[in-house]
């Protein structure tokens, strides 16, 4: 929500779906990309995990 800024909140059932999209693939898209859009933050914790990980266990840093 955060980069997509105030577009973010606008739901589809407000906006309509674009002319070239039937309702039912609109709604399907936007809850794929609702979905998706969980994935980077996921991620980027991970990364800073395995980063700790490896900073105690192998390079013996404290916490």
């Amino acid at each position: 929500l955060e980069d997509r800024g105030p577009e973010g909140l606008v739901h589809p059932e407000v906006t309509g779906p674009p002319n070239h999209m039937s309702t039912d693939d609109f709604i399907s898209s936007w809850f794929e990309r609702y979905a998706r859009s969980f994935a980077g933050t996921i991620a980027g914790g991970t990364s800073e995990i395995q980063r700790n990980i490896i900073a105690e266990r192998i390079l013996g840093l404290p916490r």
